[in-house]
């Protein structure tokens, strides 16, 4: 695995939505957002991960937010 630092998921549309705490445009938790520049690429990737499953779940309709 490269040590390259990873692209933040962010696109600019930033508002978190109240029903699920999750970022309209990236769909990251706010504490993922506040941390992303911190992180170090590793956990950048992790973070990513759980974006692909997490927007999986939300368009299968099965995203339940902790």
């Amino acid at each position: 695995m490269s040590d390259q630092d990873p692209a933040s998921p962010c696109i600019g549309v930033c508002m978190v939505n109240p029903d699920n705490n999750l970022c309209e445009g990236c769909y990251r938790k706010p504490e993922e957002i506040e941390g992303w520049w911190d992180y170090s690429p590793e956990e950048k990737r992790r973070v990513l991960a759980r974006l692909e499953t997490r927007i999986e779940q939300i368009i299968d309709g099965v995203y339940q937010p902790d």
